[in-house]
């Protein structure tokens, strides 16, 4: 279904104004019916927002905010679709957020954030998509929640301290990574059904991760941290329907004074747990 010419025309002068100026307390509105059609916002300043919905096929949005306290939502809906979203510079104010929800097939999104006390958060109910999360600064958190399909990828990559990232998989065939580097942080990754990969990787002091392959079989979760104080747990439950098990646990630390447990439920689970400084 198209749009009217009247809503058209609001969109075109709420994007024209937004690009048009660098100043505070902008707002973008756009709503979008079809295939093919592409969206390029950039807002510069504080306490910006962007609500924008797409529902259709081969689309893209690419949104830029510069300064501190902005707001990205953003819907898309149907197969083939992008997403592209830089905020930076949140070194004060409340940081920048962005919150996106997905729907369909092969789509593709990826969240830059550079500064401190950023959130993104993001919801995929998709197949075969993928989704990135990069966030440089403190006090950053960022959750990557995919659910009701199979074969997606989520990769959450951190740098800075005091972070929190979180990356859960509820279908099957799918990767939930999580890559931090600095100290204080932690991590969750989540992976539910059959055949999954867990990567967990921390690079610094006192950071704490946390791998679960709950309900079901052949999952392979594996812990690497390098630093000291580090705290690392795993988990493998068998479920009702399908909890055979035969999943693969790994945990690596290297250096001093690190801590780790693996819990299993089921049969022919396989554990690893290597500590020292010459692994």
């Amino acid at each position: 279904m198209k749009k009217s010419p009247v809503a058209l025309f609001i969109s075109t002068i709420l994007l024209t104004l937004t690009n048009a100026h660098a100043s505070d307390t902008n707002t973008v509105i756009v709503e979008q019916e079809g295939g093919g059609h592409l969206v390029n916002l950039t807002q510069e300043g504080s306490d910006n927002q962007i609500n924008l919905s797409q529902s259709g096929y081969d689309n893209t949005s690419m949104v830029i905010q510069q300064a501190y306290s902005n707001k990205v939502d953003l819907h898309q809906h149907n197969d083939d679709n992008v997403i592209v979203i830089n905020q930076k510079g949140s070194n004060q104010g409340m940081g920048n957020s962005a919150r996106v929800h997905q729907w369909g097939l092969n789509n593709t999104l990826s969240i830059e954030q550079d500064g401190n006390e950023n959130t993104a958060y993001v919801e995929f109910d998709t197949f075969n998509s993928l989704i990135t999360i990069s966030q440089t600064g403190d006090n950053n958190a960022a959750t990557a929640f995919a659910d009701y399909f199979e074969k997606n990828t989520a990769i959450v990559t951190q740098e800075g301290n005091n972070n929190i990232a979180i990356s859960h998989s509820d279908w099957g065939d799918s990767i939930a990574a999580v890559v931090q580097e600095g100290n204080s942080n932690y991590a969750w990754a989540y992976a539910n059904d059959i055949s999954n990969n867990v990567h967990i990787n921390q690079t610094g002091d006192f950071n704490t991760a946390r791998g679960v392959a709950d309900l079901g079989e052949d999952n392979d979760i594996d812990i690497e941290q390098v630093g000291n104080q580090h705290t690392a747990n795993i988990y493998a439950e068998q479920g009702f329907w399908h909890g055979i098990g035969n999943n693969i646990l790994a945990v690596s630390q290297t250096d001093q004074a690190n801590s780790a447990m693996v819990r299993t439920l089921g049969h022919g689970n396989s554990v690893s747990i290597n500590q020292g400084t010459s692994l």
